[in-house]
């Protein structure tokens, strides 16, 4: 896949960061956006290395934070992953992207639907539930 869009919740964005830091080593020519929600600024893991890997080649990265919980200091996106949110963020041509979403249950549950609902074939979402 060239086009990957990565939808990560809290701690589901691990399983995607293997697969980042192997585009990083191998140095895919992938373009990659992750979307990644937390409640707040400060439940983002991998925040730093997820910053350093967006200025590389290597794949690729966008990262666009979304946070439930925002402080007042927050300047990003707020609230959840909707479907105006995955489609302004995704661009046109969503059928032509590979979907890749990791996070707890309820997320996927919104999530997958939110992507059925903007036309994107089954075929091209791939999901792993998360929780501890």
């Amino acid at each position: 896949q060239r086009r990957i869009v990565f939808i990560a919740g809290g701690i589901g964005v691990t399983p995607l960061m293997s697969m980042l830091r192997h585009m990083r080593d191998t140095q895919a020519g992938t373009d990659v956006l992750l979307i990644y929600a937390n409640r707040t600024e400060k439940d983002i893991v991998f925040q730093d290395e997820l910053s350093e890997m967006e200025l590389g080649e290597h794949p690729r990265l966008k990262v666009v934070h979304i946070l439930s919980r925002a402080g007042e200091q927050w300047n990003g996106e707020t609230g959840h992953v909707n479907p105006e949110k995955i489609q302004r963020l995704c661009g046109d041509n969503l059928d032509e992207k590979a979907f890749y979403v990791c996070g707890p249950p309820r997320m996927i549950d919104s999530v997958m639907r939110d992507l059925k609902e903007l036309g994107v074939s089954k075929k091209r979402i791939h999901s792993e539930r998360f929780s501890l």
